[in-house]
């Protein structure tokens, strides 16, 4: 690290993940697309993640991050176009839960007591009824716009790119 010269050292990003399920594979495909940029990347990681994710990806999760790695979010769930049974229960899954039925009518709520009865019906009316018809064809149209902006040279590339040179590698700090 000592022999490095100027035109030899690289941008340090340091990426550190919220120690809850769903935040590790993003922070791990930010860091891959950080180093394929040029960054120096520190991934910090609790034990417990750690942990889980060899459990669950085995020794290689860390060498190179897969291009998609099911977690169940609200992202890659809108991503697939698939509708979405929500129970909120903690941090932000009121806010997501809210979002899915009411700005973007993809998903539905299981609330208050859950009965197997009261589950089953709702589980019905999404697979089989009108609101699962509509909150399929919603979330087909997301599906198609997070497929627009994902393509190469796309806004997800683009505002990731602007993100990249006008804060990480700005030299205004």
């Amino acid at each position: 690290m000592g022999s490095e010269t100027a035109s030899e050292r690289r941008v340090h990003a340091v990426c550190m993940p919220y120690p809850a399920q769903g935040h590790v594979t993003p922070m791990l495909k930010l860091a891959k697309l950080l180093h394929a940029r040029g960054f120096h990347v520190t991934f910090v990681n609790t034990e417990f993640n750690h942990r889980r994710l060899l459990r669950s990806r085995g020794a290689a999760s860390l060498a190179s991050v897969p291009e998609y790695a099911p977690t169940c979010s609200t992202l890659e769930s809108m991503c697939s176009g698939v509708p979405m049974l929500s129970w909120p229960f903690f941090a932000e899954q009121q806010t997501n839960c809210r979002y899915k039925r009411t700005e973007w009518g993809v998903g539905v709520e299981i609330g208050g007591e859950v009965r197997r009865d009261e589950v089953a019906a709702i589980i019905k009316e999404a697979m089989e009824g009108e609101k699962g018809n509509q909150m399929r064809q919603c979330a087909e149209e997301w599906k198609v716009k997070a497929v627009e902006a994902a393509r190469p040279g796309g806004p997800a590339e683009t505002n990731l790119n602007r993100v990249i040179d006008e804060v990480l590698l700005s030299n205004k700090m």
